[in-house]
């Protein structure tokens, strides 16, 4: 019994198609895939939201690699115009012989961290104090804000700030953002510290706190 053969480059082989190609001769295998493709970006911090969690995105063609791996089972190449600026931009996807045209839309929406730092959030409270009036604070005051700044991160950031008579409240992210900060403060001022907490709420049965933390300047 001959030996079927493809019918696009001849070599001998027992797996064909239903159109009679090997596995070699096949073209890229693809799902389909959507004219237009929706992702969010937010508008503060950059991140992407993709299959439903925020990362950070390099360039557009990492972003690209990343939502048309989706569909895309082998080779491809993608050509499109590399224009940062866009919220709309045309996609035009080639696999074999054949190409799809896309529209990517990025659409703005706020992370959750971001909405939460331009909302006021807090887990933990700076008190910023002197024995004196609050101008013998101000220095101070601005070099711990710059550590503050120095240390920051998307998750890690100051919320806002309340100036008093003798000092400053500063509301904070996170207890280790604040105790590294001081940390690192306390080299250049001495201050004493005390911490406390309040019971704030409860998540999934465990309890959330609310953290204060006392810092008075020394003479």
């Amino acid at each position: 019994m001959d030996t079927p053969f493809c019918a696009k480059c001849g070599r001998e082989t027992q797996e064909l198609s239903e159109g009679g190609l090997c596995e070699q001769c096949q073209p890229p295998r693809r799902r389909h895939v959507p004219q237009v493709i929706r992702v969010a970006q937010c508008p503060h911090c950059g991140y992407f939201k993709l299959q439903g969690k925020w990362q950070e995105i390099e360039s557009f063609s990492q972003l690209l690699s990343l939502l048309l791996s989706r569909y895309f089972t082998d080779d491809y190449y993608a050509v499109f115009d590399d224009n940062p600026d866009q919220q709309t931009i045309a996609v035009t996807a080639y696999y074999a012989d054949d190409s799809v045209e896309i529209t990517i839309r990025i659409q703005s929406q706020p992370c959750n961290w971001c909405s939460r730092r331009h909302g006021g959030y807090y887990t933990t409270v700076i008190q910023l104090r002197t024995d004196t009036e609050v101008k013998s604070c101000e220095q101070p005051y601005r070099e711990l804000m710059s550590y503050l700044k120095g240390n920051a991160t998307r998750k890690r950031f100051v919320s806002h700030t309340q100036q008093h008579k003798n000092g400053y409240d500063i509301y904070v992210s996170s207890l280790q953002y604040a105790q590294q900060t001081l940390a690192a403060f306390a080299r250049q001022y001495p201050i004493e510290r005390k911490q406390s907490k309040s019971l704030l709420s409860h998540k999934e049965g465990k309890p959330i706190y609310r953290h204060t933390i006392s810092v008075r300047l020394q003479p």
